[in-house]
Protein backbone atom coordinates (compact mmCIF):
# COMPACT_ATOMS: atom_id res chain seq x y z
CA UNK A 1 0.00 0.00 0.00
CA UNK A 2 1.12 3.77 -0.87
CA UNK A 3 -0.45 6.42 -0.05
CA UNK A 4 -0.31 9.91 -1.92
CA UNK A 5 -1.63 13.30 -0.36
CA UNK A 6 -1.28 14.29 2.96
CA UNK A 7 -3.29 14.83 6.68
CA UNK A 8 -5.68 17.35 7.00
CA UNK A 9 -8.76 18.34 8.60
CA UNK A 10 -10.71 14.85 7.56
CA UNK A 11 -8.65 12.94 9.22
CA UNK A 12 -10.50 13.28 12.44
CA UNK A 13 -13.54 11.67 10.27
CA UNK A 14 -11.28 8.43 8.99
CA UNK A 15 -8.96 7.79 12.90
CA UNK A 16 -11.97 5.68 13.84
CA UNK A 17 -11.75 3.42 10.53
CA UNK A 18 -8.16 4.35 9.62
CA UNK A 19 -6.13 1.01 10.21
CA UNK A 20 -8.85 -1.13 9.11
CA UNK A 21 -8.68 0.96 6.06
CA UNK A 22 -5.52 0.99 5.71
CA UNK A 23 -4.84 -2.74 6.34
CA UNK A 24 -7.18 -3.80 3.57
CA UNK A 25 -5.46 -1.27 0.59
CA UNK A 26 -2.27 -3.60 2.39
CA UNK A 27 -3.68 -6.70 2.03
CA UNK A 28 -5.29 -6.23 -1.77
CA UNK A 29 -2.30 -3.86 -2.89
CA UNK A 30 -3.78 -0.50 -3.47
CA UNK A 31 -2.86 2.73 -3.41
CA UNK A 32 -4.99 5.05 -1.01
CA UNK A 33 -4.99 8.92 -2.46
CA UNK A 34 -6.67 10.82 0.48
CA UNK A 35 -8.61 13.93 0.46
CA UNK A 36 -7.71 14.71 -3.33
CA UNK A 37 -9.06 17.82 -4.58
CA UNK A 38 -9.26 18.94 -0.77
CA UNK A 39 -12.75 16.23 -0.62
CA UNK A 40 -12.92 14.55 2.56
CA UNK A 41 -12.61 11.11 0.69
CA UNK A 42 -9.92 8.39 0.17
CA UNK A 43 -9.57 7.12 -2.61
CA UNK A 44 -7.99 3.08 -2.94
CA UNK A 45 -6.51 3.25 -6.80
CA UNK A 46 -5.57 0.70 -8.78
CA UNK A 47 -4.46 -0.35 -12.43
CA UNK A 48 -7.50 -2.44 -13.62
CA UNK A 49 -6.40 -5.58 -15.23
CA UNK A 50 -8.45 -5.11 -19.02
CA UNK A 51 -6.85 -1.59 -19.34
CA UNK A 52 -6.97 1.90 -17.75
CA UNK A 53 -7.61 2.80 -14.17
CA UNK A 54 -10.06 2.51 -11.26
CA UNK A 55 -10.68 3.29 -7.85
CA UNK A 56 -13.43 2.99 -4.99
CA UNK A 57 -13.63 6.56 -3.45
CA UNK A 58 -14.94 6.23 0.59
CA UNK A 59 -16.70 9.85 1.58
CA UNK A 60 -17.36 10.70 5.13
CA UNK A 61 -19.63 14.05 5.26
CA UNK A 62 -19.45 16.39 8.38
CA UNK A 63 -22.12 14.23 10.05
CA UNK A 64 -20.65 10.67 9.58
CA UNK A 65 -22.56 9.62 6.19
CA UNK A 66 -20.17 7.30 4.68
CA UNK A 67 -20.79 7.00 0.59
CA UNK A 68 -18.89 4.72 -1.83
CA UNK A 69 -18.37 5.08 -5.35
CA UNK A 70 -16.41 3.34 -7.68
CA UNK A 71 -15.50 4.25 -11.75
CA UNK A 72 -13.31 2.67 -13.92
CA UNK A 73 -11.91 4.26 -17.12
CA UNK A 74 -9.76 3.79 -20.67
CA UNK A 75 -8.18 6.76 -22.05
CA UNK A 76 -8.43 6.59 -25.48
CA UNK A 77 -5.45 9.10 -26.89
CA UNK A 78 -5.66 8.34 -30.69
CA UNK A 79 -9.60 9.26 -30.59
CA UNK A 80 -9.22 11.38 -27.55
CA UNK A 81 -12.23 10.20 -25.46
CA UNK A 82 -12.37 8.75 -21.74
CA UNK A 83 -14.53 6.03 -21.67
CA UNK A 84 -16.27 5.35 -18.10
CA UNK A 85 -18.35 2.70 -16.01
CA UNK A 86 -19.93 3.81 -12.52
CA UNK A 87 -20.95 1.71 -10.09
CA UNK A 88 -23.90 2.22 -8.16
CA UNK A 89 -23.75 5.19 -4.87
CA UNK A 90 -24.13 3.06 -2.01
CA UNK A 91 -24.61 5.31 1.20
CA UNK A 92 -23.40 2.76 4.30
CA UNK A 93 -24.61 2.59 7.90
CA UNK A 94 -22.50 0.51 10.30
CA UNK A 95 -19.22 0.62 11.59
CA UNK A 96 -15.16 -0.03 10.15
CA UNK A 97 -15.95 -3.96 9.75
CA UNK A 98 -19.05 -3.51 7.76
CA UNK A 99 -17.02 -0.57 5.95
CA UNK A 100 -14.46 -2.97 4.66
CA UNK A 101 -16.89 -6.18 3.55
CA UNK A 102 -18.49 -3.52 1.14
CA UNK A 103 -14.85 -2.13 0.05
CA UNK A 104 -13.88 -5.82 -0.77
CA UNK A 105 -17.61 -6.35 -2.45
CA UNK A 106 -17.08 -2.99 -4.76
CA UNK A 107 -13.46 -4.22 -5.45
CA UNK A 108 -14.56 -7.92 -6.56
CA UNK A 109 -17.53 -5.69 -8.52
CA UNK A 110 -15.08 -3.05 -10.93
CA UNK A 111 -12.50 -6.17 -11.66
CA UNK A 112 -15.12 -7.70 -13.17
CA UNK A 113 -16.41 -5.15 -15.39
CA UNK A 114 -15.83 -5.67 -19.30
CA UNK A 115 -14.95 -3.20 -21.76
CA UNK A 116 -17.93 -1.80 -23.50
CA UNK A 117 -19.93 -1.69 -20.82
CA UNK A 118 -19.54 2.11 -20.37
CA UNK A 119 -21.80 3.87 -18.57
CA UNK A 120 -20.27 7.37 -20.23
CA UNK A 121 -17.88 7.92 -23.02
CA UNK A 122 -16.64 11.45 -22.55
CA UNK A 123 -15.22 13.38 -25.83
CA UNK A 124 -13.79 16.50 -25.97
CA UNK A 125 -10.00 15.56 -24.83
CA UNK A 126 -8.38 16.99 -27.53
CA UNK A 127 -8.11 20.67 -26.36
CA UNK A 128 -6.30 19.37 -23.26
CA UNK A 129 -4.69 16.34 -24.34
CA UNK A 130 -3.72 17.25 -28.01
CA UNK A 131 -1.16 19.62 -25.96
CA UNK A 132 1.13 16.61 -25.54
CA UNK A 133 2.65 13.98 -27.47
CA UNK A 134 1.32 10.37 -26.47
CA UNK A 135 4.03 9.85 -24.96
CA UNK A 136 4.02 12.91 -22.93
CA UNK A 137 -0.04 12.00 -21.85
CA UNK A 138 0.71 8.24 -21.08
CA UNK A 139 3.92 9.61 -19.29
CA UNK A 140 1.88 11.79 -17.03
CA UNK A 141 -0.69 8.87 -16.08
CA UNK A 142 0.13 7.70 -12.64
CA UNK A 143 1.28 3.94 -12.23
CA UNK A 144 -1.22 1.96 -10.14
CA UNK A 145 -1.15 -1.06 -8.97
CA UNK A 146 -2.80 -4.26 -9.88
CA UNK A 147 -4.88 -5.27 -6.98
CA UNK A 148 -4.29 -8.58 -5.34
CA UNK A 149 -8.30 -10.35 -5.41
Amino acid sequence: MRTRYGSSAFDARFAPYAAQFEAFAHSRNLLIEKYYHEAPTWSFCFAHSRGGQAKLDLSIDDVGTVVLQTVWWIDSYREFTRSLRWGERIEVPGDGERFVTMLEQALRTVVSWQPGEWTRVATDYESIWGRYTEAQFRAMTPAWPLPRI
